[in-house]
């Protein structure tokens, strides 16, 4: 079961805690395997300390965002048509964010174990030091603790050590990372590496997807304070519990019903989701709108062309 949006200010504690005592030493580790040649300058003691920081202080300063099942698949389903632009700042939520989704995001498959690994949270925030002249944006990827640890490549460990690891490491362990440039052209996200995500690797694009579903209409934007207890831990530890924004999928609505001087149709039929891109008189550029699949046609005629429709309930 995924991290509830009441719990996410505790967790997001604990992966801070994480990186300021543990993660010099994992990033360390990453730099000596050749996995981090975006990094900041210095020797790899140095580079790792401050890839370290960094990310503790992304996700301590970021809003926290919490997105259910239902926007996650469609996130999911979106992301791989979405057409491409330059990111810019105004297109994210927040600068700093911490973003953690009820369903995996995406799965990839580790590379030392060949096992697939659920992504089920994120952090992004900006990108000091790579060679972008506009500036940019880093995005870290996490998997569930608790589910790496229960995987086939842990079976030979007691279930002790694993509970005590458990109990030992925060929810959210830290896996990859990407970029992305704010440029005056049009460029891909890509990895630490330098390369474009594959198919096996995640990308900012996947995060463009989420910040451009969650300002449309069909997003439902609420907030959720942390439960009691949560607060008083938190407060005992001298951290200020956070409310979380929850992003959810609305339920969609019928369109397309014959009315005054329109056609009259005889059957109903399936509109595909697709991207429209929309100019922003505002802003000064065109970003893509998802336009939601939907039922056209009169209430209750036979549906032609034999697809399916899935239903979206709350």
């Amino acid at each position: 079961m995924g991290v509830r949006p009441q719990d996410l200010p505790e967790s997001r504690a604990e992966v801070v805690a994480y990186h300021l005592t543990k993660g010099p030493a994992l990033f360390d580790a990453c730099i000596r395997a050749g996995a981090m040649p975006i990094r900041p300058p210095g020797d790899i003691h140095a580079s790792a300390q401050e890839l370290a920081r960094l990310e503790a202080e992304r996700v301590r300063n970021g809003e926290l965002f919490w997105v259910s099942s239902d926007m996650t698949e469609l996130v999911g389903a979106a992301s791989k048509t979405m057409p491409g632009f330059t990111l810019a700042p105004d297109d994210m939520p927040s600068p700093w964010g911490f973003m953690a989704f009820e369903k995996p995001i995406r799965t990839i498959t580790s590379p030392y174990t060949g096992e697939d690994i659920p992504i089920v949270a994120a952090s992004w925030g900006p990108l000091p030091f790579a060679d972008f002249a506009s500036g940019g944006v880093w995005a870290s990827w996490y998997s569930d603790t608790g589910n790496v640890l229960d995987r086939a490549g842990n079976s030979g460990l007691p279930d002790r050590v694993k509970s005590m690891m458990k109990g030992s490491l925060p929810r959210f362990t830290y896996d990859c990372e990407s970029v992305a440039p704010f440029s005056d052209t049009e460029l891909k996200s890509v990895t630490a590496t330098g390369e474009e995500p594959s198919d096996n690797a995640l990308g900012v694009d996947l995060l463009k997807t989420v910040w451009l579903l969650m300002a449309q209409p069909l997003a439902e934007v609420s907030e959720v304070e942390p439960d009691r207890a949560v607060r008083k831990r938190m407060r005992r530890a001298n951290q200020e519990p956070k409310s979380v924004r929850v992003i959810e999928l609305r339920r969609p609505q019928r369109s397309g019903e014959a009315g005054p001087g329109t056609r009259e149709y005889h059957h109903a039929w399936v509109v595909r989701g697709h991207w429209r891109n929309q100019w922003h008189p505002k802003r000064q550029v065109h970003r893509p709108v998802w336009i939601a699949p939907h039922i056209k046609g009169p209430e209750g005629a036979p549906l032609i062309g034999g697809e399916k429709v899935y239903a979206l309930k709350r």
